[in-house]
C-alpha cells in the first residue's frame, strides 16, 4: 500500500503540474492578443489601475537609487520618479520588449539569481494566473533578506461570489469577461490561503488595503463591470469588516 499511495502521490502531482502548464499556455496566448492590459472607457478598469499607482507611489521609501526592482508580471508599466534599476518580468513580451532589462518568463521560474532584488512589485492580480504558492516563494527567492514585495490580487471573498458556493473558498476558477475576450479563466485566493502561504514561506505583513468593496457587490447583481466600476468611489465609507467581506482586490507591503 506504501509503494501505490507514493505512485498516486507522484501521479498527482504531474497531473496539477500538465494543467498549471496549459493554463500558462493559455495565459501567454491571452497576452499576446490583447491591445492594451488595462481596457480603455472601462470605469472598474480605471479605479483598479489608479488604486494600484496611488499604493506604489505611497510605497516609494521603498525604493532606493540603484536598487534591483523586479516588476514580476510587469505588463510593460512603468512607474517614474520611482528609485531603482527595473527589471520588467513577463509571461509575454508583447509589452515589455522595448523596454530595458526585460525577460519573457513565468514568475513561477525566475531567471534571477538569489538573493538579487531590493524591492519586488507584482500587481495587477498577475499572481491570480498562477500557482500563488510557486509564484510567491520564487519571488521571496530572489529578494534580498527584508527586502519588500507589494502584492495585489483577486480574492474569492469578493461580493461578486457572496452567498455562492465558491465565495471565500482557498482556491476557486471564474470565468469573466475581459479586455473583449470571452470565457477568461482566472483563480481567485482567500486572504486566508494567501496569508499562510506569505508567512510559510518568510514574509511578514506591513499593510493592506481593500477595494472594490460595493462595486464588487453591485456587479453581483448587475453583470456590468463598467457600470459597477462606478460604484468604486464609496470604498472609502465601508468599514473595514464589511471590506473583509465584500472587497474583490486587495493590495498589500510585505517583506
Amino acid at each position: 500500500f506504501g509503494n501505490n499511495r507514493y505512485i498516486f502521490v507522484i501521479i498527482d502531482k504531474s497531473i496539477n503540474y500538465l494543467i498549471w502548464k496549459e493554463y500558462e499556455k493559455e495565459t501567454r496566448k491571452l497576452y499576446d492578443e490583447i491591445k492594451k492590459i488595462w481596457p480603455d472607457n472601462n470605469s472598474w478598469y480605471d479605479y483598479t489601475h489608479q488604486t494600484i499607482i496611488d499604493f506604489i507611489y505611497s510605497n516609494s521609501a521603498l525604493f532606493f537609487q540603484n536598487g534591483n526592482v523586479l516588476n514580476a508580471g510587469s505588463g510593460g508599466s512603468i512607474y517614474n520618479g520611482i528609485s531603482g534599476k527595473f527589471f520588467h518580468v513577463d509571461i509575454s513580451d508583447k509589452f515589455i520588449k522595448e523596454l530595458p532589462n526585460s525577460y519573457v518568463a513565468s514568475i513561477e521560474n525566475l531567471p534571477f539569481n538569489t538573493n538579487f532584488f531590493d524591492t519586488a512589485i507584482c500587481v495587477g492580480s498577475v499572481i491570480n494566473y498562477c500557482d500563488a504558492l510557486t509564484a510567491l516563494s520564487e519571488i521571496y527567492r530572489v529578494l534580498k533578506h527584508d527586502s519588500y514585495l507589494i502584492l495585489e490580487y483577486e480574492r474569492s471573498s469578493t461580493g461578486e461570489l457572496i452567498f455562492q458556493k465558491d465565495y471565500n473558498k482557498s482556491i476557486t476558477l471564474q470565468v469573466y469577461q475581459y479586455n473583449n475576450q470571452d470565457n477568461h479563466k482566472i483563480w481567485l485566493y482567500s486572504d486566508k490561503y494567501i496569508n499562510s502561504i506569505l508567512k510559510n514561506i518568510g514574509f511578514k505583513l506591513v499593510d493592506n488595503r481593500y477595494y472594490h468593496v460595493f462595486s464588487s457587490l453591485y456587479n453581483h447583481f448587475a453583470d456590468d463591470e463598467n457600470k459597477s466600476g462606478k460604484i468604486a468611489k464609496l470604498d472609502k465609507i465601508a468599514a473595514t469588516f464589511v471590506k473583509k467581506y465584500l472587497a474583490h482586490n486587495r493590495i498589500m507591503t510585505c517583506y
